[in-house]
């Protein structure tokens, strides 16, 4: 697999997507969520599109379940979603 996440265009394009419609579902979130404000705050910089890319395609490429799709040259866009709501938070900041 090596560094997938380094030279597929395709795989890059999917991990943006997927932020960008987590972060459009962040800010018309209510205000009550937990960790509203950072969430908004990384959901501004992905929507500007200041945020580190890298990071996000590292996070998506370790996932347990995507990583195995990689290796297997599986199918992985269903399990995409998934994770981009899972690690928002962390790309967040928010602390567990």
């Amino acid at each position: 697999m090596g560094n997938y996440w380094e030279y597929n265009k395709e795989f890059k394009a999917k991990v943006e997507y997927e932020m960008v419609a987590a972060a459009i579902a962040v800010m018309s979130e209510s205000a009550d969520t937990a960790n509203h404000t950072e969430r908004v705050a990384y959901a501004k910089a992905i929507l500007e599109g200041e945020y580190n890319k890298t990071e996000l395609y590292i996070g998506f490429a370790t996932n347990a379940t995507i990583k195995g799709h990689l290796v297997a040259d599986k199918s992985y866009t269903s399990d995409l979603a998934y994770v981009a709501s899972t690690l928002f938070n962390a790309f967040a900041g928010v602390s567990l």
